[in-house]
């Protein structure tokens, strides 16, 4: 009996050992800041103040000085680009004018959304010279006081362009960090995916199937949104809610939410109903852009949004996670008050994910050490891509010693959830080490993510870092 009370009492031993070195901090809640990636306000790129790459250092302290004082914090912006621009003949691309505003949004520490389009109503035809001397049809029509100009979606010649176009598009840029999503474009006015009222004008369902198959097939690492849900029975459109793509609603705060009437059933949450993909925001991001009208007085006090259509209501509603608004940007309706400003921060945190680190718990072994981090998303929406995460052993003398890289699956990490992430370290604590956190933004020098924990600068990026170990 002596050996198997002696194993008894040896394995009651470690296992009291085992638990008695595990240490735990709970970790206090701070608000995330509006600045966070892939979430929040978005500017249109070309109204930025432009940066010039040739500036010394000193002169770019200044620039960014000046810049953060005045303009809305932000991590996106966007820009649209014609496809003649791009396109200067049969499989000839020139890139030019994507790196132009990608290295001006990269520079400010953004990334840059972006669409391509045919046609831009107010604006010449977007379509390459080569085409129309190959004979494309152009239909010029006029509306709302603008000359429209709608190409032949069935022309072969076109769509022997487009295929050329996209496949040559995901090659460049499918996974590039400088960008933060793409939306689909190409079809419509605006690349919008509609020729309102003229609808006799716009794409085949079959064309628009082909279009979204091209898109697919090209980029599988960065994100694609899509401006009109669609499922089997929608008249205009070619079913999508089976797809991988988002959306985004355009017509934000003002034709959002529904409203029980048949005129407007249009509204972004209908047709998101209709098309059976209110749940689609669990796994495919949510964007868009505040109306035009209510540019500039959307988060005023007294907001000008149209009643039922309240901002807060429509981000819970939509689980969206960023918008374009030219209003809070100095873009539209003049600079913003330091009351309206307040108010949009406010707003612009309701958007998206926010991660918060209630708890981390070290515990040694013989290896080195184990980490469980309990996350918690207190956002609308999860964050879309899976930044690795890295802890770090740092010393008592803030000096990190070590770090330890892992994927936890961040896209998994839902609203109201709380999910454990154990992740074995490499190297070993001392008496007084600290472990730290953080999550790097995969652009260089692109804004990290931050938690919604409060950070400690280390080496020049902020860390969420525990108490000393005590063992």
């Amino acid at each position: 009996m002596k050996p198997i009370l002696f194993t008894i009492a040896l394995s009651i031993c470690c296992l009291f050992t085992s638990l008695t070195a595990a240490q735990t901090w709970q970790l206090q809640y701070e608000q995330a800041p509006a600045d966070n990636p892939l979430k929040g306000l978005v500017p249109y790129a070309s109204g930025m103040p432009r940066l010039d790459p040739n500036l010394s250092h000193e002169q770019k302290k200044e620039y960014f000085k000046k810049y953060n004082a005045e303009i809305f914090p932000h991590s996106m912006e966007f820009h649209y680009f014609a496809l003649a621009d791009l396109m200067t003949g049969d499989n000839q691309f020139d890139w030019k004018p994507v790196e132009k505003w990608l290295g001006q949004t990269s520079a400010r520490g953004c990334q840059l959304t972006f669409r391509v389009y045919l046609e831009y109503p107010s604006l010449k035809s977007g379509v390459p010279k080569f085409l129309l001397d190959q004979g494309l049809k152009i239909t010029q029509w006029k509306h709302d006081g603008h000359i429209q100009y709608a190409p032949n979606y069935s022309d072969p010649n076109l769509q022997k362009a487009i295929d050329q176009f996209l496949v040559a598009l995901g090659k460049k840029y499918d996974g590039d960090p400088r960008i933060a999503c793409v939306t689909m474009g190409i079809l419509g006015h605006w690349g919008e995916w509609h020729s309102y009222p003229r609808d006799d004008l716009f794409a085949s369902k079959r064309y628009q199937q082909h279009v979204m198959d091209q898109f697919a097939a090209n980029f599988t690492q960065t994100k694609v949104l899509m401006r009109y849900p669609a499922g089997d029975e929608n008249v205009h459109y070619v079913k999508n809610s089976d797809s991988n793509f988002g959306y985004h609603d355009d017509s934000f705060a003002w034709a959002t939410i529904k409203t029980g009437k048949q005129d407007d059933s249009w509204f972004f949450l209908n047709t998101m109903e209709q098309a059976g993909t209110l749940n689609a925001w669990k796994t495919r991001m949510i964007g868009g852009e505040i109306r035009p009208e209510v540019w500039g007085c959307i988060f005023d006090d007294d907001s000008c949004a149209p009643a039922g259509q309240e901002f807060d209501k429509c981000v819970r509603q939509t689980h969206v996670s960023w918008l374009m608004d030219s209003g809070m940007f100095g873009q539209s309706k003049g600079k913003a008050t330091p009351k309206r400003r307040e108010n949009a921060m406010h707003a612009a945190s309701l958007m998206g994910y926010e991660l918060h680190i209630k708890s981390i718990t070290v515990s040694k072994n013989d290896r080195g050490a184990k980490a469980i981090l309990k996350i918690e998303n207190g956002g609308v929406a999860p964050f879309y891509y899976d930044w690795p995460l890295t802890l770090a052993i740092v010393d008592k003398n803030g000096l990190i010693q070590s770090e330890t890289t892992v994927n936890i699956g961040l896209p998994a990490i839902l609203p109201d959830a709380a999910t454990d992430h154990e992740i074995e370290l490499d190297g070993k604590f001392g008496h007084g080490d600290r472990i730290a956190v953080r999550i790097a933004n995969p652009m260089p020098g692109g804004k990290p993510l931050r938690f919604a924990n409060r950070h400690v600068e280390i080496d020049g990026n902020p860390w969420v870092v525990t108490g000393a170990l005590n063992r």
